[in-house]
């Protein structure tokens, strides 16, 4: 460094080898990518199976599932009962008819009654918390799809 200059050598040599390893890696990001959604989606349903309420069946939570979609580059988490909606967003008051008989009962019931009001239930967003549980996760497998795609790029011809 004489006189305030830096100088510095650049070796081009290898920039076939380098631009082979991006192509390369660009064949391999796809399959990089269906690792890391099946992954993850792996990891946010077991958090959905966690932070699920569970009642004396666990009907909900047995039914939480995922489907892999668009030949692995996507998923969709779900449940198979129809009631979630109601779990998630809660319900207001509402009357309660007999659906098969004309007259509700139950044990302990002074007698028979054509319907009773319900109070309503308060929401239980759980999958809202499941997802803000899999925050760590979710950002840990990019990381490492990141890294996947790099070591490829990087990777000696």
């Amino acid at each position: 460094m004489a006189n305030g200059t830096v100088t510095f050598t650049v070796d081009a040599r290898d920039l076939d080898k380098v631009a082979a390893n991006i192509e390369a890696a660009g064949r391999n990001i796809p399959r990089h990518a269906r690792t890391a959604i099946t992954r993850l989606g792996q990891l946010v349903l077991r958090s959905l199976q966690r932070e699920a309420p569970r009642g004396r069946t666990e009907r909900l939570v047995n039914s939480l599932h995922m489907d892999v979609v668009n030949g692995g580059m996507g998923a969709v988490l779900s449940a198979g009962v129809a009631y979630n909606k109601f779990v998630i967003k809660g319900t207001g008051p509402h009357a309660i008819y007999p659906r098969f008989a004309r007259a509700l009962y139950w044990p302990g019931a002074a007698h028979p009654v054509r319907s009773v009001m319900h109070p309503g239930t308060k929401a239980n967003p759980y999958h809202e918390r499941a997802v803000r549980d899999s925050r760590s996760d979710i950002e840990e497998t990019a990381r490492q799809l990141g890294a996947d795609i790099v070591i490829d790029i990087t990777r000696p011809v």
